[in-house]
C-alpha cells in the first residue's frame, strides 16, 4: 500500500517537473551578433547547460556545435589565452539581466572567418550560443551583440549574468545558394511564357517542378538538432497516470 502511494507521488512529481524545465527552455533569440550591414542575428544554436563551464563540455555539444574542437578565447573573469597567436578580450555586462557583449582582438593577422560560442553563466547554470561564419574582415577589430537571460535561480527569478566566456575555431565562408529551377531569372517555372508557365504546361499549379510542392527551388530548413525538447506531452502522460491510479485507490475504498 505504501509502494503504491510513493508511486502515485513519484509520477506527478515527474509530471510537474517536466513541465517546469519545458517553461525554462532558452531560444536562440535570447543572444545576438551584429553582421555585416550593421544589423542584429540571432544564434544559429542554443543550449542550457549546468555545472562549470569547460572546454570538455562545449566540445561535447552536439548538431550545430559539433565538429573541429573548440578553444577557449577569453573569460571576463580571467585572462585571455592566444589563439592562432592572436588575444582576444571579452566584455559583457556581468550582474545584468540583460545587456551588451563585445570581443575584439590585437592582431590584423585572424581568419576570414570564425565560429564563435558565447557562453553565459548565471547561477548554477549555463547558456551557450552558437555563431557560425562571424567575418573578421582587417577593417574590423571587434564584434559584439546583445544578450538576455532566460532562465531563474534557485528563487524563481531571471538570474543575473556571473560572468561571460568565448570560446572559437577557424569558420568557413557562408554558402550562398545559386537560383535553381523554380527561381524568377526565366527557367523553368517563371512567368515567362515558356515551359511552366501558367498555361498548364510543365512545372504549372499542379505539382510539377518550380511549385510549392517541394521540388527543386523550394527553401527547406533542417530542424535545429540542439533545439531545446518539450516535454510537455510526456509530462501530462506522466501526471494522468498519477491521478488515474488516485482515482483507482478511491474506487477500492467505497
Amino acid at each position: 500500500m505504501k509502494f503504491r502511494k510513493n508511486l502515485r507521488t513519484a509520477v506527478i512529481s515527474l509530471g510537474a517537473s517536466l513541465l517546469a524545465s519545458q517553461a525554462h527552455a532558452i531560444a536562440i533569440t535570447d543572444a545576438t551578433i551584429q553582421n555585416s550591414i550593421g544589423g542584429l542575428d540571432s544564434s544559429s544554436a542554443a543550449v542550457l547547460g549546468l555545472g562549470k563551464i569547460k572546454n570538455a563540455n562545449i566540445n561535447a555539444l552536439t548538431g550545430l556545435f559539433a565538429g573541429d574542437s573548440w578553444s577557449l578565447l577569453d573569460r571576463t573573469n580571467k585572462p585571455s589565452k592566444p589563439f592562432n597567436a592572436v588575444n582576444f578580450l571579452l566584455t559583457a555586462n556581468t550582474g545584468q539581466r540583460s545587456g551588451e557583449w563585445g570581443v575584439s582582438w590585437d592582431d590584423t593577422d585572424v581568419p576570414a572567418y570564425m565560429d564563435y560560442v558565447l557562453v553565459l553563466k548565471s547561477g548554477k547554470q549555463w547558456g551557450a550560443y552558437l555563431f557560425e561564419s562571424a567575418s573578421l574582415s582587417s577593417d574590423l577589430q571587434d564584434l559584439g551583440g546583445t544578450f538576455g537571460i532566460s532562465w531563474l535561480n534557485k528563487k524563481g527569478k531571471i538570474a543575473k549574468l556571473r560572468h561571460a566566456s568565448i570560446f572559437g575555431r577557424i569558420g568557413e565562408a557562408p554558402v550562398i545558394l545559386a537560383d535553381g529551377p523554380g527561381d524568377d531569372t526565366g527557367g523553368l517555372g517563371d512567368n515567362t511564357g515558356g515551359p511552366g508557365d501558367n498555361t498548364g504546361g510543365s512545372g504549372d499549379n499542379t505539382g510539377g517542378p518550380g511549385d510549392d510542392t517541394g521540388g527543386p527551388g523550394d527553401e527547406v530548413r533542417d530542424p535545429d538538432s540542439n533545439a531545446v525538447p518539450t516535454p510537455g506531452t510526456l509530462a501530462l502522460l506522466a501526471m494522468g497516470l498519477g491521478l488515474i491510479l488516485i482515482q483507482l485507490r478511491q474506487k477500492r475504498r467505497i
